[in-house]
């Protein structure tokens, strides 16, 4: 017996190259593959441009700036959205966001309503509402505020015509 036939044979025969290489090169198409799913969006990312605002407009007739600010702080509550502390100094609020969670891609979504006053005359204003809305485009869970990816959606002209005539409402009976 000799000392070649004791010691394992290291093949270097041209068909074990390819086989290797094959296998290489999947395995670097696997990690590549892998990188492209967490190289996504960040949670909480807001993608996308703002679409331009939609603005309801209503004539308030009002007699106290402290009256207005009760029955807008009022309206809020009603309507769910959070955080609405009063009118700034402009005469504005912006809300926080309100959330709806959905189970799927694209169901859940958010929004924050912005108001405006501007005077008109004496004990009249012009009262402007919009309803910023989000998309929330997580895959990963869709039901979790910390994954959510936004997308800017256009406002909601509807909730904003609700708010809108809700507090108008509260000032039906005020005479011009």
């Amino acid at each position: 017996m000799s000392a070649e036939s004791s010691t394992p044979a290291v093949s270097n025969s041209p068909r074990s190259a390819p086989a290797r290489l094959a296998t290489l090169l999947i395995a670097l198409l696997g990690l590549v593959a892998l990188a492209g799913c967490f190289s996504g969006r960040k949670p909480g990312e807001i993608t996308g441009d703002e679409p331009d605002p939609t603005w309801i407009r209503k004539e308030i007739t009002c007699r106290s700036e402290r009256i207005l600010d009760e029955v807008t702080r009022l309206a809020l509550s009603k309507q769910g959205y959070p955080g609405a502390r009063g009118l700034e100094q402009d005469l504005s609020i912006t809300t926080l966001w309100q959330n709806h969670l959905g189970t799927r891609k694209g169901e859940g979504y958010r929004q924050q309503a912005v108001l405006r006053y501007k005077p008109l005359g004496k004990d009249v204003y012009e009262l402007e509402v919009r309803v910023r809305r989000q998309i929330n485009q997580s895959i990963a869970k869709p039901t979790d505020l910390s994954y959510a990816e936004w997308e800017w959606s256009d406002d909601d002209e509807r909730a904003a015509q609700i708010l809108a005539q809700l507090i108008q409402s509260y000032f039906a009976g005020e005479a011009r």
